[in-house]
């Protein structure tokens, strides 16, 4: 593993493992528009599965699936002690069960991944702290864009983290991480959903080729 590996040194947003994907399977990314929150094509479980389809592939393509925390360069507070039980696809998709969330929640929090990683200039998932950045992401995303949502004890369960850890780390993760920058356009909305769709569209493509 590079611990120094940066932008400079492969793609710089989470989302071209989505368009090389697509390159890969000629399929072209969709073009339109789209209301925020509107999924005329992928289902919520598409979405979700899709979504977590290309974090698994950015942590793996970036060699960042560590066997414990001593393997891990630069460790912080988001990090795991040890490495969840679960996989990305399943602790979403029990986000989205247990919390009723709107499926654009998900897009918005893919987005805010990119922008910290863009503000940091260096990539920052990997295997133990994937989790916990996405569902930050996602508490963020819901809670900046919902007119309703749950109190953080009731999100602490669902993510699995103490109410004091959840506080601690929601707070770090709006100063320090995404300062904050939580407003999504449209334009940028639809070009993520966009993608993923057609990274859903490639796998499929592949699942029915001979």
């Amino acid at each position: 593993v590079n611990p120094c590996c940066t932008f400079s040194h492969m793609p710089s947003k989470i989302r071209e493992v989505a368009q090389a994907k697509a390159s890969q399977s000629n399929k072209s990314t969709p073009k339109g528009t789209l209301a925020m929150g509107f999924s005329p094509v992928l289902s919520a479980v598409q979405l979700i599965e899709s979504i977590a389809s290309i974090i698994d592939s950015v942590i793996l393509e970036r060699d960042r699936v560590y066997k414990d925390t001593t393997e891990i360069p630069k460790k912080t507070e988001f990090h795991a002690k040890f490495l969840p039980p679960i996989s990305i696809c399943d602790y979403l998709k029990r986000f989205y069960m247990l919390t009723k969330c709107d499926p654009h929640t998900f897009v918005i929090a893919l987005i805010y991944l990119d922008r910290i990683e863009e503000a940091k200039h260096e990539y920052v998932l990997d295997n133990f702290n994937a989790l916990r950045l996405l569902f930050l992401s996602l508490l963020a995303s819901l809670k900046f864009n919902q007119d309703f949502y749950y109190t953080n004890t009731y999100y602490a369960k669902v993510g699995g983290l103490s109410i004091e850890e959840c506080n601690k780390l929601e707070k770090s993760y709006l100063v320090n991480l995404i300062k904050f920058d939580l407003v999504v356009n449209e334009e940028t909305y639809n070009s993520y959903y966009f993608d993923v769709m057609a990274y859903h569209a490639a796998g499929e493509a592949e699942n029915i080729e001979p």
